[in-house]
């Protein structure tokens, strides 16, 4: 599902405009001398200058796919419409990949799988969008397992969920769904695809509050779209510059740009996409202080777009008018409207909206003298946007180790302190709201357990290695002491596994470095899915990880170090356009609990010695002690 953008000026649309509409006519023209992939290529980029020009060029090719029988043709166009008609009207999307899915059936031939997943996932991001939230999730994460991993099918149903996942404030796992997403697509992929990814990974680290990065992404996809003359992706592409303006405060710009896209919705008959803009409207003149004109945009929104439409953008848009009734004083109204809104804000979960109910509900009952029923929303409100700030810190803390070679150490620090003082700002603001003793105590009270909470967080990253997000070697003999201790109290067995990485160097002078901490990356992910519930992994240091396997005797110890190994060879590292096969020699060491922890590691460390000697990539078992 793509997102709302900015437009062109309306002189640079009638041109590609004609443009789109000759591609079309041609398509249709040459009929079956044009091949069928030719044909949806100049439909989509017809779609790409004018949505409109995009539904008739499809609704032509279905009704081409009905008359010769053509399912995978028929399949193609259903998905593409159902993403379009994402951006147009969100029921039409569903009911698009309803019929499609229909027509395929629940077990199509092998030669239509692709295509029929595909449309599957599209049905999923429909029903979310449309309010159907869990079937649509439950629905993305049987694809995500029932598809061929690193398939492009797998990986448009993890940029779907990486998508879902980011709106919620799911930050790590959804940027390893986007990441995960983006490498497959950006070497198996239809362009149009990759750039879809590149655009939904910029929107999630505009969340994330890595405003420049979400630039460096979406600003280059947009130029590309104005220079084929495609309008209408260059608005999608866009909406990312313009939702970044309104993250760094820059209202002037971002009214400029929400409202060229505004009118830009309008004359391309998109009610919807118009909506998606007014609302960027609203959040600009509430910057500039102009509270009529934001709730004038705000209404108009609401009124082009209701909750079946677009949920998600729908509960925003009231937020936004309840945001300018405040700020014009009309108070009753503003507490109405958020109590009317907040079923729909608290069942689908997504943090930033509910922070916001929670804080515009604060403000609302402090100025109705509502100071207990204030004061519980506020807690609300502050327990949720500690939820955020953590999800942000670790977010960022995962990204150091991944993301674009850039100066790590520092970025995190500018991160972190931009976080803080956004929640500062958010405080001071509820504080005046609520008064003077009370308020004052509390807000004392939220600093102290603000503190904590950040000294907690930075233990957490002082004992994470930052690669691969597991924890560093000493957090891993902490975790291999209680668990020792843990598994003694119970009289059971505790057993340690040594893994390393075969012919490790040889990959560093191959590949460089950058493709080595890939590999690294890779395997720990393959490492921890082979382990049981209840074990842990960490990184010992260079390519040598440990995993500590409690109540594990030498059978279910050799078993699961078995299932490791296989799960590392089975599956080469994806390093950029590169594929890097790689395998680990694991050694094993059980004994009682409650034995001298370095002696079991020592015994586990000698056999991963012997599986090297006997010729690597496989497990040796320590002698008995």
């Amino acid at each position: 599902m793509s997102f709302r953008s900015t437009p062109l000026p309306a002189p640079a649309r009638r041109p590609a405009l004609r443009r789109g509409l000759f591609a079309v006519l041609a398509a249709l023209l040459l009929g079956p001398a044009c091949r069928a992939d030719e044909r949806l290529e100049a439909a989509r980029h017809a779609a790409a200058v004018d949505p409109l020009s995009g539904v008739a060029a499809l609704a032509g090719l279905r009704r081409e796919a009905l008359a010769q029988d053509d399912a995978a043709l028929r399949a193609q166009v259903d998905e593409l419409e159902c993403r379009l008609q994402a951006d147009l009207d969100g029921r039409v999307s569903l009911r698009v990949a309803q019929d499609g899915l229909a027509a395929l059936g629940e077990h199509p031939p092998a030669a239509l799988r692709p295509h029929w997943q595909r449309l599957r996932v599209c049905h999923a991001g429909a029903l979310i969008q449309s309010g159907e939230v869990e079937q649509g999730r439950a629905l993305l994460q049987a694809l995500v397992i029932e598809t061929d991993p690193g398939s492009v099918p797998w990986a448009m149903a993890r940029l779907e969920r990486g998508v879902d996942r980011t709106r919620l404030g799911s930050y790590n796992d959804a940027q390893t769904d986007l990441l995960a997403a983006c490498g497959v697509l950006e070497r198996d992929g239809h362009w149009r695809d990759r750039d879809l990814c590149r655009t939904h990974l910029a929107n999630h680290f505009r969340r994330l509050g890595d405003v420049d990065e979400s630039l460096r992404l979406s600003a280059p996809l947009r130029e590309a779209a104005r220079a084929a003359g495609e309008d209408y992706d260059a608005s999608v592409y866009g909406y990312a510059v313009a939702s970044a303006m309104v993250k760094l405060r820059r209202w002037p710009e971002a009214l400029t740009i929400a409202a060229d896209c505004a009118r830009f919705s309008e004359r391309a008959g998109d009610p919807l996409g118009r909506a998606y803009a007014l609302g960027l409207v609203a959040r600009a003149h509430l910057g500039l202080g102009q509270a009529q004109e934001a709730l004038q945009a705000a209404e108009l929104a609401l009124a082009l777009m209701d909750a079946q439409a677009d949920e998600r953008e729908h509960n925003f848009n009231g937020l936004l008018r309840a945001s300018a009734l405040l700020a014009l004083g009309r108070v009753p109204e503003a507490l109405g409207a958020l109590e009317r809104l907040q079923p729909a804000v608290e069942r689908r979960g997504e943090l930033e909206a509910l922070m916001e109910h929670r804080a515009l509900r604060a403000q609302a009952l402090a100025r109705l003298d509502r100071w207990r029923e204030a004061y519980e929303s506020l807690r609300a409100a502050r327990e949720t946007d500690a939820q955020l700030t953590h999800q942000r810190v670790s977010e960022q803390s995962a990204r150091l180790g991944m993301q674009f070679n850039r100066e790590r150490d520092a970025e995190a620090l500018a991160t972190l302190r931009t976080l803080h003082e956004q929640g500062q700002r958010l405080r001071q603001t509820q504080l005046l709201a609520l008064g003077l003793a009370l308020l004052l105590l509390a807000g004392v009270g939220v600093l102290v357990v603000r503190k904590v909470r950040q000294a907690r967080q930075l233990r957490l990253l002082a004992d994470t290695d930052e690669l691969t997000g597991l924890p560093n070697r000493r957090a891993l003999l902490a975790l291999a002491a209680q668990a020792d201790r843990s598994a003694a109290g119970a009289g059971l067995p505790l057993a340690l596994l040594v893994v390393d990485i075969d012919h490790f160097k040889r990959v560093n002078d191959v590949h460089g470095h950058a493709a080595g901490d890939g590999v690294l990356r890779h395997v720990a992910q393959s490492l921890s899915a082979a382990l049981r519930e209840g074990d842990r992994l960490g990184r010992l240091g260079g390519e040598e990880f440990v995993a500590v396997l409690p109540g594990a005797g030498l059978a279910e110890a050799t078993a699961v170090a078995e299932r490791m190994r296989a799960a590392v060879a089975a599956a080469p590292a994806p390093v950029g356009p590169l594929t890097v096969a790689c395998t680990v020699s694991v050694g094993v060491a059980t004994a009682p609990a409650g034995g001298a922890l370095e002696v079991l590691l020592g015994r586990a460390d000698a056999a991963l010695y012997q599986a090297k000697a006997d010729g690597r990539d496989r497990v040796a078992v320590a002698a008995a002690a």
